[in-house]
């Protein structure tokens, strides 16, 4: 799955909009245009802590730690890559 970047920004009404970087495509409007800017930011940030809960888990589970913390990340893990 491609991942691009996201980009929050006030509109002039006041509404945050968020919008792919890539495309200019928008993607969400917030009211609050905070809430547009931590949107875009979890976007951005999602590939990367994907990546070390895929690392810990398997290091977990190597070493036989942790069961149900392990098939909760598991679960987390098929959410997200499904």
């Amino acid at each position: 799955m491609e991942h691009t970047k996201w980009y929050g920004k006030t509109q002039s009404s006041g509404q945050g909009l968020v919008y792919d970087d890539e495309t200019g495509q928008s993607i969400a409007v917030a009211y609050n245009p905070d809430d547009a800017e931590r949107i875009a930011k979890d976007h951005n940030a999602a590939p990367d802590l994907l990546e070390a809960l895929q690392a810990l888990a398997a290091i977990c589970e190597d070493e036989d730690r942790f069961p149900l913390h392990t098939e909760t990340a598991a679960l987390a893990i098929a959410k997200a890559t499904q």
